[in-house]
């Protein structure tokens, strides 16, 4: 039986849940995005999803271990489903001890694909973390595949089953 592999995106900007999220529902990826962290929470309790594209955003003032403990949360039940994660951010890394260190507690205890920064996105890069989560989060297979271009960038149409 063949399964395409469900992906939640988590990002509270549309516009980029829609950037993120389009490219691959063109390829017949399961796609379900959310703008609100406490829906995507209900939505992570109730579905399963291989791979999850989360957007973390902490401001200076919301380095405070309340708010950090709410994204380790996701991320615990991001890691319950087996699923894997890309963190996406619009914030630069270095000034946000926060983000530094719930970054550096994603890709330690919840084995984190990936970390993007919005300001210097590449869709190569994030297509080919989207391939190595998906493959990664479920011992999955893939069965065929055909190369497209999408913006300049090539792009391939991959076929999984799913054991």
């Amino acid at each position: 039986m063949e399964l395409m592999p469900k992906i939640l995106i988590i990002d509270d900007d549309r516009e980029w849940c829609k950037k993120l999220g389009t490219p691959l529902t063109d390829e017949g990826l399961q796609v379900t995005s959310e703008s609100n962290r406490s829906e995507a929470t209900n939505l992570l309790r109730s579905k399963h999803f291989d791979l999850v594209v989360l957007n973390v955003c902490l401001t200076h003032e919301e380095t405070d271990d309340k708010v950090i403990r709410q994204w380790i949360d996701l991320l615990e039940l991001i890691k319950q489903q087996r699923a894997k994660v890309i963190i996406v951010t619009s914030q630069s890394f270095s000034p946000n001890i926060g983000l530094q260190g719930l970054t550096r507690t994603a890709f330690r205890d919840y084995k984190a694909v990936d970390f993007l920064t919005k300001e210097d996105f590449d869709s190569g890069v994030y297509h080919q973390d989207v391939l190595e989560g998906i493959l990664d989060s479920q011992q999955t297979h893939i069965i065929g595949h055909r190369e497209y271009k999408l913006h300049g960038v090539n792009l391939e149409i991959f076929h999984f089953l799913m054991h």
